[in-house]
């Protein structure tokens, strides 16, 4: 029984030896943007706790509609 699993570890040991070896596959990149058009946009806002999202979010349309059209004062 000694000699079995002596011999069994034995093989075991000499197939491990003649493995081959993991390729090593090419790292894949992750996603990557490209600009397609560059938009000016103005500074983020804080609502902080105001419950007038909606008054923030045409603010914000508006402001875009002024610098989309080239109108750019100071907003």
């Amino acid at each position: 029984m000694k000699r079995f699993t002596l011999l069994a570890a034995a093989g075991l040991f000499s197939m491990s030896l003649s493995a081959q070896e993991a390729k090593e596959e090419p790292k894949e990149e992750g996603f990557v943007f490209t600009t397609v058009k560059e938009l000016p946009i103005t500074s983020i806002k804080n609502q902080n706790r105001a419950g007038t999202c909606w008054c923030y979010s045409s603010m914000a349309f508006l402001e875009s509609e002024l610098l989309r059209m080239g109108i750019s004062r100071r907003l």
